[in-house]
């Protein structure tokens, strides 16, 4: 079995588009038994680094915290402590073995395309998510089945997620016109179920989604690394047989 989890950078509305021009949604995949992106493994590699730098692996990793030196993060304003757990983090990135697959939105382009008819950023990104794991579960070597599994936001955004994955179940993923992209019967061979994980659950699979999610954004707006490296991330896409990862790994909505 595979599991998928979602996180994501940036807003979901069209509000703001100035500042926050682009959504953008992330997965990493794991397995739960083969050494092939082996879960286990990433459980530990994460729990290796918070017992290091801060003696227990009970702290949550959220780069918004860290980035800000805030919570269990307050250390990190320590230049030589930064320098050292950032380059631990990457490392940590680095040698786990898992598979990212992400959506891009741009928000400006696609509100200036369709105004108020333009879906929710999150629901078109997560449309695309699923098509791009069930490609992925198409290909994969063992079970050929997947589980999802999202951080809880908010209750009424959640039972839109949970409405719009009911959606997908009934009747396959949309494209902004409302056209089928891929049937529910292909989902249903697949996609076993949508998991909600309640907020700050020490959870290691959504920990590395969000350390993901940051690097993928800032580069997306041309801006330098900050913390995670993106060449680092850019290693863990999904990529076709030649190595191609737009369409694959990454597919920007339109």
């Amino acid at each position: 079995m595979y599991y998928l989890f979602l996180d994501e950078s940036g807003d979901h509305n069209y509000i703001n588009l100035d500042n926050v021009p682009i959504f953008v949604l992330v997965g990493c995949i794991f397995n739960n038994k083969s050494s092939y992106l082996n879960y286990l493994d990433a459980v530990t590699n994460l729990h290796k680094i918070k017992e290091e730098y801060f003696n227990n692996f009970y702290t949550i990793f959220h780069t918004r915290d860290i980035t800000r030196c805030a919570k269990d993060f307050k250390i990190v304003q320590n230049v030589r402590f930064r320098e050292k757990f950032y380059n631990a983090c990457n490392e940590t990135i680095r040698d786990t073995n898992f598979c990212v697959i992400c959506a891009i939105i741009n928000k400006v382009e696609l509100y200036n395309k369709y105004s108020k008819k333009a879906v929710n950023p999150y629901d078109y990104c997560f449309d695309r998510i699923i098509e791009r794991f069930v490609y992925f579960l198409d290909d994969a070597q063992d079970e050929k089945k997947g589980v999802i599994f999202y951080e809880s936001r908010r209750n009424d955004l959640d039972k839109e997620l949970e409405h719009r994955y009911k959606d997908i179940i009934r009747n396959g993923t949309k494209t902004i016109p409302g056209e089928i992209n891929l049937p529910n019967s292909k989902i249903n061979r697949r996609i076993t179920k949508l998991i909600k994980l309640k907020k700050d659950s020490n959870i290691a699979g959504i920990q590395f989604s969000d350390l993901c999610a940051t690097p993928i954004s800032r580069n997306e707006l041309c801006l330098k690394d900050n913390f995670v490296k993106y060449e680092i991330v850019k290693n863990k896409f999904r990529k076709s047989v030649n190595g191609e990862i737009d369409g694959f790994g990454v597919v920007r909505c339109k």
